[in-house]
């Protein structure tokens, strides 16, 4: 048994006081002990520390079944927190309290201690990255009346490619809103330290930015010329895939030529992971090959000449036949044509001409 300062106060064990400190002493295995934190006049029970893990209650109750190292903690009354410098036993991090400091835990209690640990399953971060392990600065929660400084030291060969190490800074997480939050960080390139102040204990990362995309790349490929073979003034189609293979959107130009000579350029903002077709359509009245170059990529087409058809000979139409003379009709052959104009002009003139026959 032990006490962090004979002066701070006493242990009583089944209700009697050592003489002195750390005090070591025998029980059966099985058998409880009572064991009480006294302050001295002044000072007040903090916390017992340990092995094993013991409850913060005062006085408590403890079953012998192994060895047992128990240390009472007390403080001052005084809400002024000692001074100097306090850091974990990786040498990552470091507090500085100045004199004077006043301490309080969540409940109003002074602090009469800093515990330093590794936090192993951080909060997320909704973009960047934490360097490093984050480590939580207990009593969370604890306020403090004045600045008091952190100080980090990270490793260089921790910061992802692309960002720069100013733009380094140490964060806190919030409880209250579920974020981390920046603080005002001072950052020595040359000694790989940043330095914050402080006015709580929480959870603290060093984090840096999101790293920045990579810059658009692009990539022309698949030159495809359809048809390959025309005649003057019908369309060539030309088509090629234009692909994005950074992260950051970018324009490219993506530039026709036609034996050597500028036919159209397209200009194509392209987003980074994305690809396009682009397709151009031209036509040409001359026949000849033509050279086709995309940005590099070359093809050809060929057109033909139309052929010329020879004009249609006049049609002649052959003159008109005369016509054969004619015979003179016959006696009968007059007689009947008489017959047919006298039944057309009517009886009466039929009889007429009867009469005349007759009187001849």
């Amino acid at each position: 048994m032990d006490v962090n300062s004979a002066e701070n106060g006493d242990i009583e064990i089944d209700g009697k006081t050592p003489h002195y400190y750390p005090y070591t002493l025998g029980f059966d295995y099985g058998s409880t002990i009572a064991v009480k934190a006294v302050p001295a006049p002044g000072y007040h029970f903090v916390k017992w520390d340990g092995e094993p893990t013991i409850d913060d209650d005062n006085p408590i109750n403890v079953r012998v079944i192994r060895s047992i190292e128990l240390t009472a903690i007390f403080a001052q009354d005084s809400n002024q927190f000692p001074s100097g410098r306090f850091a974990y036993n990786d040498g990552i991090i470091e507090l500085f309290v100045p004199d004077g400091t006043v301490s309080l835990d969540k409940q109003g209690n002074p602090i009469a201690d800093l515990e330093f640990s590794i936090n192993t399953n951080p909060p997320t971060l909704p973009d960047g990255n934490i360097i490093g392990q984050a480590y939580d600065l207990e009593p969370s929660g604890a306020t403090f009346d004045t600045s008091i400084t952190l100080t980090w030291s990270y490793q260089s060969s921790y910061i992802p490619e692309g960002i720069d190490e100013m733009d380094l800074y140490v964060a806190c997480y919030s409880d209250d809103i579920s974020e981390w939050i920046a603080l005002e960080s001072y950052v020595d390139p040359l000694e790989d330290i940043i330095t914050v102040s402080v006015t709580h204990l929480t959870t603290f990362a060093v984090l840096a930015p999101p790293t920045p995309p990579t810059p658009a790349t692009f990539e022309l490929s698949s030159l495809n010329i359809s048809p390959n073979e025309v005649d003057t003034e019908a369309p060539v189609t030309i088509n090629v895939l234009l692909m994005n293979t950074g992260e950051a959107a970018g324009n490219y130009s993506v530039i026709l030529k036609i034996n050597g000579v500028t036919a159209e350029t397209r200009e194509v903002n392209l987003m980074g992971g994305t690809q396009k077709d682009i397709t151009f359509t031209i036509s040409q009245d001359k026949g000849g090959t033509y050279l086709v170059e995309v940005n590099g990529l070359t093809g050809s087409f060929t057109v033909n000449e139309a052929a010329i058809s020879p004009p249609e000979p006049p049609s002649i139409e052959p003159p008109p036949q005369p016509e054969p003379p004619q015979s003179p009709p016959s006696i009968m052959q007059r007689f009947g044509m008489f017959v047919r104009q006298c039944i057309e002009v009517g009886i009466e003139s039929f009889l007429l001409f009867i009469n005349t026959i007759s009187s001849l």
